[in-house]
């Protein structure tokens, strides 16, 4: 097993840069790991486990954020039998994920939902595995800091969505549990974000931009649920994989994309319904969101549609003064009937200006309006966007250097180095406590 553990603030600065038009938010990087699958041949208690390995994080979260983790492992052999299962849990042994074996295929390429912890473990339970399984842990993505580029219109009033308690309270709790936030990864070596939501049983929306072409959908998670409470709590609640893209138009058009997902989101998660109708001049709105990734909010003081010689101009969008940040991309713009009449696409990005109009694309020219039953290939080759660092030749970027006294300990959120366990050993082979 080796490790790389080096990396410049130069590099992670060039990968959180870019203007701030289109506006998905680079928000982490991604990492690369050697931690390959290597049973000793036994298994050991009631679930027959065969192998374990304790991943940190790389680097511990900023203060004040949520520490996050995504693995990606690459499958290069399975047994002919495929009873087997890998369970992605934190130090505590909350399962995350449950990946069964006859879901694999060889050669796939799959990034694990999120572990919100500094800490992953993976787990490989079965004696199929034993003979013929072969894969490696060869990623990690986590969050790094630094703030979105804000496109804030007079003053920022963006507020958290459980915190709002004004004139149109009740209709942002009908809608806002349809947002969630869309985590993709660049690349292999950026983990971006922007905002989806939900507009049937298996479909999302979001921004063509953020889910460029069908490898980005491959390995992309929307978190539904994630907001703080009134008490200032943080909330998770189900998160979902896109499983497949169903129609798309490009940024120079409505710059929209429409996902199925799996498994499809719950039922407490609300879907949107469409207005027939885009936003009349200075109509009333408001967006819901996740500014930089961060927990849901909502703007709703001061925004409404206005436009502007360059949004005029614009045949597929309209201007407005909501308040938005990179990772608001993809958000569903509301009437204050809570109907869908826009979709977030475009902001400035320059904290400095106060009075430049943002963009979203027209609710009339939403893909999610008439949704399609069946998917046929629908990207072309993506086109260039400047938002984006060139990454012709990129490679993954090495992990960030750790302290020395690092440990893998996530009750003190420092990072150190991945732990094979042997099945029995007094460093695991207990079975999750899924209780919590």
């Amino acid at each position: 097993m080796t490790l790389r553990t080096s990396c410049t603030a130069a590099i992670v600065a060039a990968l959180l840069a870019g203007d701030g038009s289109a506006q998905s938010h680079r928000g982490g990087v991604v990492s690369s790991l050697n931690v390959e699958f290597d049973p000793p041949g036994i298994v050991a208690g009631d679930r027959n486990l065969a192998w374990v390995a304790g991943i940190p994080a790389p680097v511990q979260a900023a203060v004040g954020a949520e520490p996050e983790m995504n693995l990606r492992l690459t499958i290069s052999a399975l047994p002919d039998t495929r009873d087997f299962v890998i369970e992605i849990t934190n130090a505590f042994g909350t399962v995350f994920e449950t990946i069964r074996g006859e879901d694999l295929t060889v050669g796939e390429v799959y990034w694990t939902l999120t572990v919100p912890a500094n800490f992953a473990e993976v787990s490989v339970y079965g004696v199929d595995a034993l003979d013929g399984l072969a894969f490696e842990i060869d990623r990690v993505a986590f969050p790094v800091p630094g703030g979105a580029l804000e496109s804030i219109f007079g003053d920022n009033d963006l507020i958290g969505v459980d915190n709002y308690d004004g004139d149109h309270a009740d209709v942002v709790a009908s809608v806002e549990s349809a947002v969630g936030r869309l985590t993709f990864f660049v690349d292999d070596i950026a983990r971006d974000y922007c905002t989806a939501f939900r507009v049937g049983p298996d479909l999302l929306q979001t921004s063509r931009h953020c889910i460029r072409d069908d490898a980005t959908c491959d390995g992309a998670k929307i978190l539904f649920g994630y907001k703080k409470n009134a008490f200032n709590a943080t909330l998770r609640g189900q998160e979902v994989a896109c499983a497949e893209v169903i129609a798309a138009e490009d940024e120079s058009a409505a710059d929209t994309v429409l996902l199925r997902v799996v498994p499809s989101p719950d039922d407490e998660y609300a879907t949107v319904s469409f207005r027939d109708s885009d936003p009349d001049s200075e109509e009333p709105l408001f967006i819901v969101q996740h500014p930089g990734g961060a927990t849901k909010q909502v703007s709703i003081v001061g925004c409404g549609r206005e436009d502007d010689v360059i949004t005029g101009a614009e045949p597929h969008a309209f201007g407005h003064t909501c308040d938005t940040k990179g990772g608001s991309s993809g958000s569903p713009v509301f009437s204050l009937e809570g109907l869908v009449v826009g979709q977030q696409r475009a902001g400035h990005g320059n904290p400095d200006i106060t009075d430049k109009l943002n963009l979203a694309t027209l609710g009339t020219l939403l893909t999610g309006v008439d949704a399609p039953e069946a998917a046929e290939p629908v990207f072309a080759p993506a086109t260039s966007t400047n938002h984006e660092t060139s990454t012709d030749n990129a490679t993954p970027l090495p992990l960030p250097t750790a302290s020395e006294s690092a440990t893998a300990n996530e009750s003190d959120g420092n990072a150190g180095d991945p732990t094979i366990v042997s099945p029995g050993s007094s460093g695991g082979g207990v079975a999750p406590d899924t209780s919590n």
